[in-house]
């Protein structure tokens, strides 16, 4: 079992890191966080395991360095790189949970991860004399870069090798990203410099001119570390060939590494996808070749938009400047970004030696960039695209998928591998020609918008086949969410967002098919009740003895209601927690599992329970039960509070399946936090029951004791200021009961 110490060499039993002054042994931070031991100094500060006494679990805390601590600039970068990181929800980046100031030391709190790092692996490997195979290699190459890949979208990790690669059961994950958002470009020069175990994996131009550095540096410190895995030592700044350490290494495989790590960025393969896809060819594999082409083009008809989109903004930005453009331009030049966009249509040459398969595939390629043609076939993204953070482009239509390997001294499988139709050529280069006013629109592109338009259609066929059944269905609450489901799969797809409108169609598609497969259930059973009641009355009718004096009628038995501005939750079952496979689980979540409740009532605002108030806050668990209690009512156990927000479909937000951060009174879909609003203010913001406010807006404080320590009480709902995964209805926050915070409130509930 390993934490994430990947940038710490552990120091002896005891002693303690002397690069940090400040917090020490059984210190707590943030009144959470519990230092324990320490593990060694790395580029940044001192690492150490601690434990996170809310959550329940182990973590590793690191504690800037006073070299760094002194500056204020440098703590100020410190601690908005890892507030920005604590939102992030990637399974292949390690969570942060927590960052503060302890005593003038900067510290921050990291998921331990219970696997291995690479490094680890690899020595170990080498101790029995077993280098990687390049078949062995290729799941982890493609489960590093997969994790790249997200971290792309936004920036680059720039400080990739073993030591900050962990493999744990069902993913890869990656640690220590984003070090130069923390120190300037020529403190992180020296420190790489003075970091001999860095200097393999380190692309030339992090060295020499740190600040042009981008995702390229990244190709590079993968193709080091395909290097290492192949030979089982790391490369050599004399540049040994891969073949002289093992001649029984293709040559393919070896030139596709040589060229990952040239010295120069534009002569490596401009993203790790694009090195994936050719180690994929010379590998020969050709099921993952046509995943990755199609990854490839969708990333640089994506790159072609963006370059395309910033050259226009210059171009506007330039005529404002000036009244008359310079002699012999147009105002909307992009030259600029057409070449950039030719180079990464074009830039996927192949080695020499591939095997003839690969280079006949790699030619037809060129063919099509050179004589572009309508494309036919393309890889049909599945739903699981949705499942991105905000900010994603609409682009990005097909998964990169970690396949099955063998690592250490076991068999590792990552199951990932999904089947996909064939894919299109690479998109024409004259494609990115087009002028700067008309938007790129790829091959992929173009089949995406008709699948897209094929599952809104086949929504909307189900819905005319569920109305021909059930007349009356526009009646039902069912049915409207439904209908949502396929307007916002429109609005969607009018955004050009067909990754999210497709899963929406999709969605409405089953909803609209449930309710009819069920109506037309009922409509059999009724008809055989029907059936029945008659054969039953003639029966009857034919054996009936002589009429008695009629009884008197009983007495009818007044079903009991709930108070006024309470909502009533029948008796019945529901599916509380979340599944293993949630990406979005938090540890301290319950397993799913199905669960039952009685007949009770809950407010249907937040505390005072008016709507337009301000909802209390501040308040004590035992202050919330005691308010409670004056109105005549109780708090909610987790439960009831859990399944008043699921509705009766179970849908992890109390509006549906799908996180919207303008909704509810979350953070925003930039990342920014709201204000605390008044009760109701979001109309939107209502559980199937009726019930508001139950995502966001204030924690809510419940009756039940968090089970794996029972001094801490759970509270629900997410707040103002948290992210999607906070603002599920499985999320549970743990706090002592006697905590008083600006985001906890509480709603009540009664019996019946």
């Amino acid at each position: 079992m390993a934490g994430d110490r990947s940038d710490a060499s552990v120091t002896a039993q005891g002693n303690r890191p002397t690069a940090v002054s400040g917090p020490g042994p059984g210190d707590t931070l943030d009144a959470r966080f519990e230092l324990r031991e320490p593990l060694g100094e790395g580029t940044l500060g001192a690492a150490w395991r601690g434990y996170d006494t809310v959550g329940n679990r182990p973590v590793i805390i690191k504690l800037f360095a006073e070299r760094f601590a002194s500056r204020k600039t440098l703590v100020r970068r410190f601690l908005e790189h890892y507030k920005a990181r604590l939102k992030w929800s990637h399974e292949g980046v390690a969570r942060i949970f927590g960052v503060g100031i302890h005593e003038g030391t900067p510290w921050v709190a990291i998921e331990f991860l219970e696997g291995l790092s690479l490094r680890q692996v690899i020595d170990a490997r080498r101790g029995e004399g077993a280098p990687f195979s390049p078949e062995e290699a290729d799941p982890i190459l493609e489960g590093i870069g997969r994790v790249l890949s997200w971290l792309h979208r936004d920036g680059f990790h720039g400080n990739l090798r073993p030591e900050n690669v962990f493999l744990l059961p069902e993913k890869i994950c990656l640690t220590d990203d984003g070090l130069m958002d923390i120190l300037p470009p020529e403190v992180f020069a020296r420190v790489l410099i003075k970091r001999t175990d860095a200097a393999p994996y380190c692309a030339p131009e992090l060295l020499s001119d740190p600040e042009s550095a981008g995702r390229e540096a990244d190709v590079f410190g993968l193709a080091a570390i395909a290097y290492e895995l192949l030979s089982g030592e790391p490369p050599t700044m004399e540049g040994q060939g891969l073949q002289e350490l093992r001649p029984e290494i293709p040559e393919a495989i070896a030139a596709v590494i040589q060229r990952g790590m040239a010295d120069a960025p534009e002569r490596r393969y401009p993203t790790t996808n694009t090195f994936l896809l050719n180690y994929a060819r010379a590998l020969g594999d050709e099921e993952k070749i046509r995943i990755l082409e199609a990854v490839v083009e969708a990333e640089a008809a994506e790159e072609a938009e963006r370059t395309l989109a910033e050259a226009r903004k210059q171009s506007q930005a330039d005529q404002q400047a000036t009244s008359e453009p310079p002699a012999g331009s147009s105002p909307d030049d992009t030259s600029a970004a057409e070449d950039h966009v030719a180079h990464l249509f074009v830039d996927e040459d192949v080695p020499d030696d591939l095997p003839s398969s690969a280079i006949a595939e790699s030619h037809e390629v060129q063919a099509a960039v050179e004589e572009p043609g309508e494309s036919t076939d393309i890889l049909e993204p599945t739903p699981a695209i949705a499942q991105t953070s905000p900010g994603r482009g609409p682009l990005v239509a097909v998964l990169v998928v970690v396949l099955a390997g063998i690592v250490g001294a076991g068999v590792w499988w990552f199951q990932g591998r999904r089947s996909a139709t064939d894919t299109a050529s690479v998109a024409a280069k004259s494609s990115a020609a087009k002028a700067a006013s008309e938007p790129v629109e790829s091959a992929a592109t173009r089949k995406l918008r008709g699948i897209v338009a094929q599952a809104i259609t086949d929504a909307e066929q189900s819905r005319a086949d569920l109305v021909k059944l059930w007349p009356e269905v526009v009646k039902e609450k069912r049915f409207t969410d439904a209908d949502g489901l396929l307007g916002d799969a429109r609005k969607a797809a009018h955004q050009a967002e067909y990754d999210t409108a497709l899963e929406l169609a999709r969605l409405a598609t089953t909803e609209f098919r449930l309710l009819a497969t069920e109506r037309e259930a009922q409509l059999e059973a009724e008809a055989e009740a029907r059936k029945a009641s008659a054969e039953a009355a003639a029966k009857k009718a034919s054996a009936a003895p002589p009429k008695k004096a009629a009884a008197a009628a009983p007495k009818k038995q007044v079903k009991k209601s709930c108070p006024d501005g309470m909502v009533d939750i029948p008796a019945g079952a529901f599916f509380a927690g979340s599944p293993s496979d949630d990406l979005l689980r938090d540890p301290t979540e319950r397993g799913l599992e199905k669960m039952k409740t009685g007949r009770y009532c809950i407010d249907r605002y937040e505390y005072p329970n008016r709507k337009g108030a301000r909802p209390k806050t501040s308040v004590s668990l035992a202050q919330a039960r005691a308010l409670c209690e004056k109105a005549g009512k109780r708090l909610c156990t987790e439960l009831e509070w859990e399944r008043a927000c699921k509705g009766p479909k179970n849908d992890p937000y109390p509006y549906g399946k799908v996180w919207d951060p303008n909704v509810c009174n979350t953070e925003t879909a930039t990342g920014e936090d709201r204000a605390l609003a008044p009760v109701g203010a979001f109309e939107g913001c209502a559980s199937p029951y009726g019930v508001y406010d139950m995502s966001g807006n204030v924690l809510e404080w419940t009756s039940t004791p968090f089970e794996q320590n029972r001094t801490l009480m759970i509270a629900k709902g997410g707040s103002f200021k948290r992210p999607d995964y906070a603002a599920r209805c499985a999320y549970r926050y743990t706090a002592p009961a006697g905590t008083k915070d600006a985001e906890i409130g509480f709603r009540c509930c009664s019996d019946l």
